[in-house]
């Protein structure tokens, strides 16, 4: 019987995990091609497995390692489907991993390898020998016209044995022919040796090439790329990746082109060698113009490509397939099979722009080959890659085609559990419905709500944060608390946890975070532990990110534990949404002391020099307290005014409160400067034998600005300032106790301050006590009062040395003169006047004075006041009196007014 067909081939490894560096080392192995006849593939379909196994045994014999083809016939479609579909479906968290190459890029590619056997100039692909099993008949084979051209003088050589099955011992046969086999390829890999010699290893041979002068250049490169095969074979991979480098570089067919580079680039892989010149050499063969390259090689070398890639960990940005048109209905069959498994593999190496729209077309693909588990499981992967994001055009219509692809399943409680896990719902209304239709009766996960806890506030425990004394709580939390029982009740870890108490409402702020456009009431939280609570769900408004208080009240002490928040869907169902934090934990206490605070109202907008005064009523509740203060925290110049009780740091003792006792607080601050300040009082309060200590707290901002600008009119002895616009002027300040006797306010906004003039009863200026805690005597200030407060604004001194009051002296009862005055003279700097000359009077005066009008001093200490008695006559009832003051270095004139009806 003579068999002559064309025949396919495949190469049946052992069914072992291989990776692709072994995998080509396979492919390299020299091969032996077995033909059974028809008659012993129809009667003994096990030979396949028979002659594997016997092969494996004679591989471990010999040295020199053997690969076994035998011919099958076209891979069915369902059976490839099936492989690939399983083996995603087992790896699929793969997509969100740090591997970078899915299992079925693996099978895809190893089936484009077989897909080429005997298609290229490849000497590994030369049989050693052929071997050709029967049963009964001694049939006459002729088989070499199935080998390309170029093959036929090797298989004309090869050995080729026949073996009758079934054999008592196969493998001692097989592995006596197989040893001689080991000879023979000594001698074909010498013949190709010498071949190079003479083609290729000379300069002008090279150059030869290089110009296209060779006599046969196509049997010139096969014989090159023949040598290079064998050089990978021996371990040679530096020779033979020159000799690929030579072959892409000079030859002008786009066979050995294409070859060239890819084996290059496998020469990389299987020496460890890979970089990015290895990418470089495997796009270069895949770029090729379709007309130059085959549907088969394209798809070989892309997912090559994919590989080195994996390698590299090299992510590019532009788009990285080209779609190779089908030319047969075979071959677009495969591609329809193999698009979704390359769209995956592309979304795991692209970057974060590209990953959900490769994702978004494998689903569409898997789709279409029916693989809807794995189409689901893309749609959700590019769904959870917009979550939170405005993407409408996108998610919106691939959500929509999603739901479509998911609700094909019979399980319809697993689809919606899984929807309503993901973390996008962009068809609320439809998936609603469907809801509404399955009429759950408990609750469903929800995983398209994100909700965490921001602040947990229940005031006045030391666990409860002040948010702007984060970075000092530890510190500040010693001086509150540190008192209490020192070393026994008070350590750090008390203001790691949470606390509250029995009966006091406790608020939480929750933040929820989602991509869905429905209604959501009746929030409550998630609740273990022994403690029991009263909540009272919240309702929060339709936006996406969405912060809710929620608020409960303990009814009963122990610890408890809030790990997630569950809620209503509007007329649809109940869903919960745990925490993807750690549980908030909180310790439940029996009733505490509680005191119950109210501020008054203080504008927060001042300006520089206003004083601000805050006044607090503080209202014990049932528990009478131990311990109770004060601390001063913030940028703003401020303390206590009342009760005037000592001031240790910023923080004042002050006394504890009985049951039910209210006492008032008075607290100042000062500004002196623009800008943004922040007012921080807190008020410590304990009872011993209630756990822990507690406080409470009041935050004030300040915006200082520059006050109005002052109305000034100075002469050498006074002073007259105007208070702006809706205010009223109070008086002075200054280094000098006599400066109410110069004090004059006018019509409200007008004060006058004159250091030579008549003593004034008509201002008795003084500050209120909260103003007192910041005076400076040192410096001369105008005060003045608006609605919201008291500004002083500092005043350059008069040039004046001296101050001069003028009274009228007391009546003498014997001579009843009632023209008797007295001067008195103060010295109003802060350093001694040396010689001192005062004239009273001049030529011009409408007063007469009689006794003495020079007046001399040998030195005026500063506020040393020095007095002399008058007699003056008055021409008219208002007069000036002219007075010159002499000093070493100046002379001043001045003129004191003078209303003799004030003297009345």
């Amino acid at each position: 019987m003579r068999i002559y067909r064309e025949l396919t081939f495949s190469i049946h490894f052992l069914k072992i995990s291989m990776n692709f560096k072994d995998f080509l080392k396979l492919q390299f192995q020299p091969c032996i091609f077995c033909c059974a006849t028809p008659e012993v593939v129809q009667t003994m379909p096990n030979y396949v497995n028979m002659i594997q196994n016997a092969w494996e045994i004679v591989n471990q014999r010999i040295p020199m390692k053997m690969r076994l083809v035998f011919p099958f016939e076209e891979e069915k479609l369902s059976e490839l489907q099936y492989k690939l579909v399983t083996s995603r479906e087992e790896n699929l968290d793969q997509v969100h991993s740090d591997v970078l190459e899915i299992t079925s890029s693996t099978i895809i590619r190893e089936f484009y390898f077989r897909r080429q056997f005997l298609k290229r100039c490849f000497y590994p692909d030369v049989p050693l020998g052929i071997l050709y099993p029967f049963i009964q008949e001694n049939p006459e084979i002729d088989i070499n016209s199935s080998f390309p051209i170029w093959m036929q003088p090797y298989i004309r050589a090869v050995k080729k044995v026949k073996i009758r099955l079934p054999a008592k011992n196969i493998v001692d046969s097989l592995t006596r022919w197989v040893s001689d086999l080991a000879l023979d390829y000594e001698v074909f890999t010498k013949k190709i040796e010498r071949q190079f010699e003479l083609e290729w290893s000379g300069f002008q041979q090279k150059i030869s090439a290089y110009l296209g002068f060779q006599e046969d250049p196509q049997r010139a490169n096969r014989v090159l790329k023949l040598y290079a095969d064998i050089c990978v074979q021996k371990g040679k991979y530096e020779e033979a990746l020159s000799s690929y480098q030579l072959l892409y570089s000079s030859t002008m067919f786009e066979e050995f082109i294409q070859e060239g580079y890819f084996c290059a680039t496998i020469v990389d892989i299987i020496s460890g060698n890979v970089s990015k010149n290895s990418l470089k050499n495997i796009t270069n063969a895949k770029n090729r113009k379709f007309q130059y390259i085959n549907f088969y090689n394209f798809y070989l070398y892309s997912f090559t490509e994919l590989y080195i890639r994996s390698i590299l960990h090299d992510k590019p940005i532009l788009p990285l397939l080209r779609i190779y048109p089908p030319p047969t209905d075979v071959e677009e069959s495969y591609d329809s099979l193999f698009k979704p498994f390359i769209f995956e593999q592309l979304a795991q190496l692209s970057k974060k722009y590209h990953f959900p729209l490769y994702l978004y077309k494998a689903g569409q693909y898997y789709t279409k080959i029916g693989a809807y588990n794995l189409s689901s499981f893309c749609y959700r992967a590019s769904i959870d890659c917009f979550n939170g994001e405005n993407w409408p055009n996108i998610v919106q219509p691939l959500c929509f085609e999603a739901y479509g692809i998911i609700s094909k399943t019979d399980n319809t409680t697993d689809i919606i559990v899984n929807l309503m896990n993901s973390k996008s719902l962009i068809f609320p209304q439809q998936i609603g419905n469907h809801i509404k239709e399955c009429k759950f009766d408990f609750p469903l996960p929800c995983g398209f709500v994100s909700a965490r806890i921001n602040e947990f506030f229940m005031p006045g425990f030391p666990g409860i944060q002040i948010r702007e004394l984060q970075d000092e709580w530890k510190q500040t939390s010693e001086r509150m608390f540190g008192a209490y029982q020192r070393e026994k009740f008070f350590d750090f870890n008390s203001i790691s946890h949470y606390d509250c108490c029995v009966g006091e409402e406790v608020t939480v702020e929750v933040q929820l975070k989602f991509f869905a456009d429905i209604e959501i009431r009746n929030i409550y939280f998630l609740t273990n532990g022994t403690a029991k609570i009263e909540q009272k769900p919240a309702n929060c408004p339709n936006m996406r990110l969405r912060t809710v208080n929620v608020k409960f009240t303990p009814i009963e002490a122990g610890y408890l534990e809030i790990y997630g928040v569950g809620f209503e869907w509007n007329s649809v169902c109940i869903l919960e949404c745990p925490f993807k934090h750690l549980p908030i934990k909180c310790k439940v206490l029996e009733p505490a002391p509680k005191i119950n605070f109210s501020f008054s109202n203080v504008c927060n907008k001042v300006v520089i020099g206003q004083f601000v005064k805050i006044d607090i009523l503080a209202e014990n509740g049932p528990i009478p307290l131990d311990s109770f203060s004060i601390l001063i925290k913030g940028n703003v110049d401020a303390d206590l005014v009342f009760p005037e009780v000592e001031s240790i740091f910023g923080q004042s003792k002050m006394t504890p409160l009985k049951a039910n006792e209210k006492t008032n607080i008075e607290v100042s601050a000062h500004f002196e400067k623009v800008g943004k300040y922040q007012l921080i009082l807190i008020f410590p309060y304990w009872k011993r034998d209630h756990i822990p200590p507690r406080y409470e707290h009041k935050i004030f901002d300040f915006e200082v600005f520059n006050p109005p600008k002052l109305r000034i009119e100075r002469s050498i002895s006074g002073i007259q300032v105007f208070s702006p616009e809706f205010s009223w002027a109070l008086g002075f300040t200054g280094p000098f106790s006599n400066i109410n006797q110069h004090l004059v306010v006018v019509n409200g906004r007008l004060c006058l301050l004159d250091f030579v003039s008549m003593k004034s009863n008509e201002q008795k200026f003084e500050l209120p006590k909260f103003c007192k805690k910041f005076l400076d005597n040192s410096k001369l200030f105008f005060w003045y009062q608006n609605h919201y407060g008291i500004i002083q604004s500092e005043i350059e001194m008069p040039p004046t040395l001296i101050s001069m009051t003028l009274i009228k002296a007391k009546s003498n009862e014997k001579n009843g003169n009632k023209n008797q005055y007295q001067l008195t003279i103060s010295n109003i700097r802060n350093h001694a006047l040396k010689n001192l000359e005062i004239s009273l009077g001049g030529s011009n005066s409408k007063v007469l004075i009689s006794g003495q009008t020079k007046i001399v001093l040998p030195s005026l200490d500063p506020g040393q006041e020095f007095s002399i008695n008058l007699h003056i006559l008055f021409f008219e009832v208002e007069s000036f009196l002219p007075i010159t003051l002499f000093t070493e270095e100046q002379i001043f004139s001045f003129s004191l007014y003078i209303d003799q009806n004030s003297f009345e």
